[in-house]
């Protein structure tokens, strides 16, 4: 999880990552598909690690969303009508 400022997210994109600052403001949908750790969090100096107990799930597939309450059939359901 990431917590910043628009103002500073965006200057150290343009330091780190200048080529999707540019591509961000030209046009969102043609950025390249890399990832904000990669292209920006292991390039700045200015983050902090927080220890937190936030209840993480990483829900990548339909057992894990049934772990979090999700109605898996309904949303099947609602995505093929």
């Amino acid at each position: 999880m990431f917590v910043w400022r628009t103002s500073v997210f965006r200057r150290r994109l343009s330091d780190a990552a200048p080529e999707i600052a540019r591509v961000t403001e030209e046009n969102y949908a043609s950025m390249p598909n890399i990832s904000i750790d990669y292209a920006l969090m292991e390039k700045t100096p200015l983050v902090a690690a927080v220890r937190g107990d936030f209840g993480w799930s990483d829900v990548g597939s339909f057992e894990a969303l049934k772990r979090v309450g999700v109605d898996v059939d309904a949303l099947l359901r609602k995505a093929s009508s």
